[in-house]
């Protein structure tokens, strides 16, 4: 048997809160910052398992969102040309999310974050769009999936039962 992940840094935690710490009492600043060391690490713990599957739901997540919102701004003149930069990012090379590695799936995902964020940039520039119009349903689509966004990072941050 070898170490796994999870004992590789339970080791790091032991060392820093049983060597290293009462090293540095002479520097509280430092011996405070090794013991938040110890909670980050405990996230790690806890995280790294479920990462593939928490990249995953965001990745299927981004596509859906990107692709409405893509259909529904098309659909107005002063924002085809992001519907076409999006179309073109979604059609591109997709990282399949079973075959992918994480890194390469969290790359995917930062870039196709980027054009939600592009989407509410331009989204934010104008005045807001009368109900009913493509760029009110655009903005639904980008704002519900901040929502889904902001309550993963919620389930995240509930690993530690920290709260603020």
């Amino acid at each position: 048997m070898r170490p796994d992940l999870g004992d590789i840094l339970s080791g790091i935690q032991r060392l820093l809160t049983n060597d290293l710490v009462p090293a540095l009492t002479a520097t509280p600043f430092l011996a405070e910052q090794a013991m938040y060391a110890t909670l980050v690490l405990e996230y790690c713990k806890k995280a790294w398992p479920g990462l593939h599957l928490a990249l995953a739901e965001e990745h299927g997540d981004l596509l859906a969102t990107l692709g409405t919102a893509a259909e529904r701004l098309a659909q107005d003149s002063t924002a085809h040309a992001l519907a076409t930069a999006i179309r073109g990012e979604l059609d591109g090379d997709v990282a399949g999310v079973t075959t992918s590695t994480l890194d390469v799936l969290a790359k995917r995902n930062e870039s196709l974050r980027a054009l939600v964020s592009r989407a509410i940039e331009l989204l934010d520039a104008g005045t807001e769009p009368a109900a009913g119009s493509p760029l009110h349903a655009a903005r639904a689509t980008i704002d519900a999936y901040l929502a889904r966004h902001a309550a993963r990072q919620h389930r995240e941050l509930e690993l530690l039962g920290l709260s603020w």
